[in-house]
């Protein structure tokens, strides 16, 4: 009944049990479904079904009732048992997976993956065992705790040996000798599984004969004997539906052959699209402006007669071309690119692919989801976070804080999911049974009442008495701060849309506990302020803050910006969107608690404002969107992991990032999106504050994921650039000779251009060229050697220019234009000759794409 090697790892003796956990899978996955006989945690949904995997890495605990004493494990990633003293600490190299197993004989290596059970004399009873799987070490209170008979009975797995041994029956137990066919792992299927291909928990790779090494390893240990038992683990439960959803939406949506080419062609045509326009707005709204200035102030026609201006003129042309812009530049975009695309294609296939996304959405993902919900509601997960977790010690609270970041992460972009997480958010942070509530105050009763009450004081958030909570976080954590705020970080970032609802919640109702918390962590108390100014003052600055957010401002010059101000304010106005009168709106910011302290030493007791009056954009801009968040994000990005691993500081400089992002969020909408005033929500203003709202959210998430450099995010282009026509027009003529010599470049480029036309066959082409050619050598001749040409002379070489160029122009077509003609959805225009062949495959399509827009428009 015992191998007794060289290290702790395969020492063992006693009746041998495999720890399994249930685990979700794919319906029609080849693997093992767990036995009827073992009880899953909750009912399968959405075409999924439960399977038993290994362990995930962490602490087995087991109590044994007839001996009064602990025996306890830590479970390795790679699915091997160290057993730890019974009041004692996993050694860190054994932790870090630094010191494995040093058995290489299979069945005595495999005694290592076992866990044993003293045995007691035959006649004697072994009475009962009683197993707890936790991702956390217990501290000696939690472990106290279920010494007590009636608080294990509720918390722990029930084990009879005896009942066992006899019957070989026990609650949630098989025999060993059906390995291969209940632990997923050990499954003769396994490699055909694509279980490994969603899950981000370790799996255990099993060779050929290690199923049978392990059961060889149980029957030496105790022959016949040898148990499968099975231990809950609902975070990892939580984990599985939350992959196998997003995988299953991937796989079959959005990452299936079926759609892909054409996901990828309809994004590459919308953001071309997007480009080409936002150049053609650029040309078209100044050149409405010179028109409108024309109107105004007067101009001289053609004739040399001087047509009188008046701001009534003026008015009614800014307000017509207002509503013409979009047309003109559809109309342009049609004409010139457009027309070589078939966007009724591009509708029958989104209508069919969103047909295809609902379908699939409501068949399997939203079941899914409501099995997530039911997991995360349910009480084996709530018992799971209540007995795991000591309430008084800060680095378990910290560690309750990552395992339900664990839980959360990758599912909250589901809209039943999202709106479950701002509900239990919302909560009072004293009831242990919200788990979310909880995580955002540590788990620590002490911090929880102080927050509570701090939110209990006022209904209103400015008056609420900061100082406590704030204090009570730094007793608390004291030299874990750092820890404490970078775990936060994640779990609000996880959490995504809640924090922004909390925001809301703030304003709009009584203070919550969690945004107490939140802010106090960053060390930060929240402000609301009411402002008054005029509409069209907070609408240019969002339109400004949009420019900054998308990283306009860094790209162009403050002339630029302007510009770009005022093509979108004029796109608002378009919309037939309310601009004129005086806009209130409440928001809330961040106020550093520092500040305020020190504000208090010195004597000033005058308060923040809570009402003000604006007079200029420039004051809006500065009042509702201050700084905080950018140069928050520009600290995330300078922050590397190892500094923060390695630190000892009290405080991490990333600390806040995610709660003010939900602040400038909200202000971003408030300010541009009042519900006293009409905005269209289809409108290209709301779509640029909702796509605002997504990039800010994306820059902290891209950063905080493993502090990894920040990915492409969306952009609004401003085309940049133009030509200033007179000061060309003096530089041409200072360099008269050199640009008329210079003209016999052209020459020879019209004429290698005639001659590549025609040996591909495009004849016409080839003669315009040489028409080109003949004309510009005229007039080349003539600058050259200073001769006058003859009147007749002049007007047959500009005849040949223009009418060559205008013949090509209408015949040759850009790179782009060329692509467009051979991408899969494209459009031959009546009267086409020049046809290229579609591109054969999506990589190629793309490939091409990508060549086209760095050759130019």
């Amino acid at each position: 009944m015992s191998t007794k090697k060289s290290c702790k790892f395969c020492t063992r003796h006693g009746l041998p049990l495999l720890p399994v956990r249930p685990a979700v899978m794919s319906q029609d996955d080849v693997l093992p479904q767990l036995p009827s006989t073992l009880t899953p945690p909750l009912a399968a949904q959405g075409e999924t079904a439960w399977t038993a995997r290994l362990l995930r890495e962490g602490f087995l605990y087991i109590w044994a009732e007839s001996g009064q004493y602990w025996k306890s494990y830590f479970a390795t990633a790679d699915g091997y048992y160290y057993p730890l003293p019974e009041h004692g600490d996993v050694p860190p190299d054994i932790a870090s997976g630094k010191v494995k197993p040093c058995i290489s004989e299979p069945t005595e290596l495999a005694a290592a993956s076992l866990v044993t059970l003293p045995v007691k004399p035959l006649g004697m009873k072994n009475g009962l065992f009683w197993f707890s799987w936790s991702e956390v070490a217990w501290t000696d209170a939690v472990r106290k705790q279920h010494e007590d008979a009636a608080y294990r009975s509720q918390y722990m797995q029930r084990f009879d040996m005896d009942a066992w041994v006899t019957s070989g029956k026990a609650e949630q137990a098989l025999p060993i000798s059906g390995l291969s066919d209940i632990v997923a792992e050990y499954s003769s299927k396994a490699q055909r599984s694509d279980l490994p291909q969603w899950s981000r928990a370790p799996w255990k790779t099993v060779r050929t004969g290690e199923s049978g090494h392990l059961q060889r390893a149980a029957e030496t240990l105790y022959t016949g004997k040898g148990a499968i038992i099975l231990l809950q683990d609902p975070v990892a439960v939580a984990q599985d539906i939350s992959w196998l959803a997003n995988y299953r939406i991937n796989q079959n949506l959005y990452q299936n052959p079926r759609y892909t080419r054409e996901l990828a062609l309809s994004a590459a045509v919308q953001g071309l699209k997007e480009s080409i326009c936002a150049q053609y707005e650029r040309s078209i709204v100044f050149n409405n402006q010179v028109e409108e200035i024309n109107a105004g102030v007067g101009s001289f026609k053609a004739n040399g007669v001087f047509i009188h201006g008046s701001s009534a003129m003026e008015e009614r042309l800014r307000m017509r071309n207002i509503q013409q812009l979009s047309q003109k530049i559809e109309k342009k975009w049609e004409a010139e690119y457009g027309k070589y695309y078939d966007k009724a294609k591009e509708n029958a296939f989104t209508d069919a692919f969103n047909a295809a996304l609902k379908q699939y959405d409501e068949n399997i993902i939203v079941p899914m989801i409501h099995m997530y919900i039911e997991c995360m509601d349910g009480c084996i997960l709530g018992d799971y976070f209540l007995h795991n977790f000591d309430t008084t010690d800060p680095a378990s609270g910290i560690g309750y804080v990552q395992s339900v970041t664990d839980c959360i992460n990758g599912s909250q972009d589901k809209l039943l999911v999202s709106k479950y997480f701002q509900l239990k958010i919302a909560g009072v942070c004293t009831d242990k049974s919200n788990v979310l509530a909880r995580a955002a105050v540590f788990n620590n009763d002490a911090y929880a009442e102080q927050v509570n009450t701090t939110t209990q004081a006022s209904i209103d958030i400015n008056a609420l008495p900061w100082d406590r909570p704030a204090d009570g976080f730094k007793d608390i954590f004291d030299q874990k701060i750092g820890a404490a705020q970078l775990v936060l970080e994640k779990y609000q970032n996880a959490l995504s849309a809640a924090v922004y609802s909390l925001t809301e919640k703030a304003i709009n109702s009584k203070p919550v506990d969690a945004l107490v918390s939140f802010a106090v962590v960053a060390n930060k108390r929240v402000h609301v302020i009411t402002l008054t100014a005029e509409r069209k003052h907070f609408v240019t600055a969002v339109v400004g803050e949009l420019a900054e957010i998308f990283g306009i401002s860094g790209r162009a010059s403050i002339d630029q910006l302007r510009h770009y101000v005022d093509i979108e304010v004029r796109h608002i106005e378009a919309m037939n969107m309310k601009m004129s009168g005086m806009q209130t709106s409440s928001f809330a910011t961040l106020v550093d608690l520092d500040a305020v302290a020190t504000a208090k030493a010195a004597g000033i007791k005058a308060a923040p404002a809570v009402a003000k009056t604006l007079r200029s954009v420039e004051e809006v801009k500065a009042t509702i969107f201050p700084n905080t968040f950018r140069s928050r994000l520009a600290r995330l990005k300078a922050t590397s992991p190892s500094s923060l691993s390695a630190s000892t500081m009290k405080a991490i400089p990333l600390a806040g990032s995610v709660i003010s992002g939900a602040f400038q969020i909200f202000a971003l909408n408030h300010a541009g999106l009042p519900k006293a005033f009409t905005v269209e929500s289809t409108s290209r203003f709301a779509g640029n504050i909702l796509m605002a709202a997504g990039s800010v959210a994306d820059s902290i998430e891209r950063v905080l994921t493993n502090f990894k450099e920040i990915r492409w995010r969306a952009q609004i282009r401003v085309a940049m650039g133009g030509r200033v026509e007179r000061n060309m027009m003096t530089m041409i003529r200072s360099v008269k000779w050199l640009g008329g010599a210079a003209g016999i470049i052209g020459v020879v480029f019209d004429l290698a251009n005639s001659y590549s036309e025609i040996k591909k066959g495009h004849i016409k082409i080839g003669v315009a060229y040489l028409f080109s050619a003949a004309g510009g050598g005229i007039l080349t001749y003539g600058a050259i050697f200073s001769v006058a040409l003859s009147p007749i002379l002049i007007v047959i070489a500009v005849a040949l220019i223009l009418g060559s160029a205008i013949y090509l122009s209408l015949n040759i077509k850009n790179e782009i234009q060329r692509w467009l003609m051979s991408c899969l959805w494209r459009n031959v225009p009546m009267g086409e000759s020049d046809i290229p062949e579609i591109w054969p495959t999506s990589s190629i399509e793309i490939e091409a794409f990508g060549k086209a827009l760095e050759s130019g428009i």
